[in-house]
């Protein structure tokens, strides 16, 4: 069996996060762009197994990965889920502070669920980061992510938005994230 993978993605940054990683265990990780479907549901585990099901027609026969990523917002009932990406681009960071105007719930919880066909069987594997929202956008320094970062905070600087935090923090929580990371998960099944 060939040692690549292919990670279906049209998100260039992404493939060069996973590639890194993946890399570093001595398997080859190849980016095949193309643009996956994803259904119109809030099941997350639904939306992988669809997408590791089409990357599977694109590349048959292949070691394929995809990934796909929410964010649940437990005081809007999950919203805005997997739809996380057209709400950013409807409503914005200030709908989403709009949104939350009254909720005294400001938890919110990043999604990162992985598929993995291996040539024979299909592994999914899934992360759930707890964090908060806070009551207006904060910061400048986005580090290539989404303006979500801006309303964004976690446990490590409970004062802070991610888009606040200086070099050290950013590194700080990007090490207490890897520590239960989805791709550890990845890395131990392979």
């Amino acid at each position: 069996m060939t040692n690549t993978i292919y990670l279906v993605t049209t998100n260039n940054r992404k493939y060069e996060e996973y590639k890194e990683v993946i890399e570093a265990q001595g398997v080859t990780l190849k980016q095949y762009d193309a643009e996956l479907v994803e259904p119109q549901t809030t099941d997350e585990m639904y939306i992988i197994e669809h997408k590791l099901a089409q990357a599977k027609k694109m590349l048959p026969g292949k070691r394929v990965l995809v990934d796909d990523r929410g964010f649940n917002v437990p005081a809007l009932n999950g919203f805005p889920g997997p739809m996380l990406k057209l709400v950013l681009k409807s409503i914005g960071v200030d709908g989403f502070v709009s949104l939350m105007h009254d909720k005294q719930d400001r938890r919110a919880e990043f999604v990162t669920s992985l598929g993995y066909f291996d040539g024979r069987d299909d592994s999914f594997f899934q992360t759930k980061e707890e964090g908060f929202l806070l009551n207006a956008p904060k910061g400048d320094n986005l580090r290539g992510w989404n303006e979500l970062l801006y309303i964004y905070g976690h446990k490590s600087n409970p004062d802070k938005s991610l888009a606040e935090y200086t070099d050290t923090e950013w590194e700080a929580y990007l090490k207490e994230l890897n520590d239960g990371d989805v791709m550890k998960q990845f890395l131990h099944h392979l």
